[in-house]
């Protein structure tokens, strides 16, 4: 008996996600006026960093970039630049 309980259980947790409805979204209210298009971003090129104080100075001195104007940034290839930036690595 405590078997079964046990496998309905765990039934029940794995059948969650499968069963569990999407997500509805409803557009903010008001709109926000007045925005450009893209997202802005900012770059730092440190050579090395090993702890977040470290990044954290260089992102105080990052200069900003080409806004990206959608999400699809892919990197394939070794050595392509990063998102807009002027480099590829230790962006």
């Amino acid at each position: 008996m405590k078997n079964l309980i046990s496998a309905i259980a765990v039934a029940m947790i794995a059948a969650g996600p499968v069963l569990a409805a999407p997500l509805k979204l409803k557009p903010a209210s008001p709109q926000p006026s007045g925005l450009k298009q893209g997202l802005a971003v900012s770059y730092a090129y440190p050579t090395d960093v090993k702890t977040l104080s470290q990044a954290n100075k260089f992102l105080k001195r990052a200069k900003p970039g080409n806004p990206l104007s959608g999400l699809d940034y892919m990197d394939t290839i070794n050595g392509k630049r990063t998102l807009t930036s002027k480099k590829a690595h230790n962006v």
